[in-house]
């Protein structure tokens, strides 16, 4: 998506497909995504979007490294136990 020409799109897809896809979301993992965004804004924490909830909850639970560049994954390690790169 972030992908500034459809050539560097073509690398990304390329170099990305060495690693597994997996699904990433079903009842279970919504419902600990919102028990998340609960937990932290509980202090005082808001999440900007379900996305990042989705994703760190995923890792979190699933026992996933995170690389990100983004600054709602922070408060997720810090407070919710997820593990980062």
């Amino acid at each position: 998506m972030g992908a500034r020409s459809e050539a560097l799109a073509v690398r990304l897809r390329e170099n990305l497909g060495q690693f597994p896809i997996v699904a990433m979301s079903d009842p279970t993992v919504a419902e600990l995504a919102a028990r998340n965004y609960r937990v932290l804004r509980g202090k005082g924490i808001t999440i900007r979007t379900g996305i990042d909830l989705l994703i760190g909850t995923f890792c979190i639970e699933k026992g996933h490294q995170l690389l990100f560049d983004d600054r709602d994954f922070s408060p997720m390690a810090i407070h919710l136990g997820l593990q980062i790169l």
